[in-house]
């Protein structure tokens, strides 16, 4: 499981939730971030108390830039214009993206950055443009500087027009562009030990629904979704990125279940297809993308019940996801905790 924690410091409550539910990470949002010296001392108290437990608690965040950026409170926040600097630094015509080697007509700048492939241990190697690999570097040092080792990003979906939900936050507006922002994003936070997620699979570009309120079904078959939406996913895989998040997204011309509790989108398409061998974990299953479909349609932010969460963590670890994402307050989740240990 992946928790979030309540206030800005480790209290008595906290460590007994940590007790119980012994967590693989705890995310930090920005009701938990208050300066940079608490922050940096509340991420520490969590690792320190993991390791009395004997277990290796991971901090993320969401630090995509621009709308989400749970970071950007702090003073100390670097400059940071993802992102929009990767739409404004694309350069089709620098990078040849198969043979990893700059183009000889390219005018612009870029900086050559190499990074190991965690799962065949080869050297990685992607060209970005100078401005935009400053910028990703310091603002990764940035996070591993606070402590923290996962950052839910980058958006690997497509932002196809101005309609689509993710025209705010996605790296690109076309398959090309997107694939390759994507493989820059990954290398250039990988290059600084920041681990990070391609979201939100497999791709929800093409609709303006937001699942934090609603059921988004998007009607795309398999070949097209595979010479498209597939793409930046690949690309983000290809650049060693360790973890996927699993969307609330339906396409109902390739399985009719939410992809985030579906075994054919993980375990057929994503183990296989895709040939994924990093880590899967859902988008917050609490999101009304999920609980409004599947049979869980009295759940809700606003009508919180424990009988229906608990049901989606096991739904959703039978499918094929390593972890699941649940953000309570720690009393419910606490609750929600010991309903979940009655089912596995």
């Amino acid at each position: 499981m992946y928790i979030g924690i309540d206030g800005t410091y480790l209290t008595e409550q906290t460590q007994n939730l940590l007790n119980e539910v012994r967590p693989a990470g705890v995310i930090l949002v920005s009701s938990n971030i208050s300066d940079f010296a608490q922050t940096k001392s509340l991420i520490k108290s969590i690792k320190d108390y993991g390791k009395n437990l004997g277990i290796d608690i991971k901090i993320a965040t969401d630090e995509e830039g621009s709308l989400v950026a749970r970071l950007k409170s702090l003073p100390e926040y670097p400059t940071y214009t993802s992102p929009g600097i990767y739409a404004q630094s694309y350069y089709p015509v620098c990078a040849d993206q198969i043979a990893n080697e700059i183009m000889p007509d390219c005018q612009y700048e870029m900086t050559k950055v190499e990074t190991i492939n965690p799962y065949n241990h080869k050297i990685l190697t992607t060209y970005i443009p100078t401005g935009v690999y400053q910028e990703e570097l310091a603002h990764a040092e940035f996070m591993r500087e606070l402590g923290i080792d996962i950052n839910f990003a980058p958006v690997a979906d497509i932002a196809y027009d101005q309609d689509s939900i993710m025209i705010s936050r996605a790296l690109g507006y076309d398959v090309t562009q997107s694939s390759v922002n994507v493989g820059q994003y990954v290398s250039a936070e990988r290059s600084a030990s920041i681990m990070t997620t391609l979201k939100h699979f497999p791709g929800h570009g093409r609709t303006n629904y937001d699942t934090h309120f609603q059921i988004a079904p998007i009607h795309l078959d398999y070949i097209t979704w595979l010479e498209t939406d597939a793409k930046p996913f690949n690309k983000g895989i290809e650049k060693g990125s360790e973890y996927i998040m699993t969307g609330h997204l339906i396409y109902p011309e390739i399985d009719n279940n939410s992809a985030s509790v579906s075994a054919k989108w993980i375990k057929e398409i994503l183990r296989k297809d895709l040939d994924y061998k990093g880590w899967i974990i859902t988008d917050d299953i609490k999101m009304q993308g999920i609980t409004k479909s599947d049979g869980f349609v009295q759940a809700s932010t606003a009508n919180w019940d424990n009988r229906y969460y608990p049901d989606m963590i096991k739904q959703s670890l039978n499918a094929g996801n390593n972890y699941v994402i649940l953000i309570l307050s720690e009393s419910d989740m606490l609750d929600v905790w010991q309903v979940t240990q009655s089912l596995m």
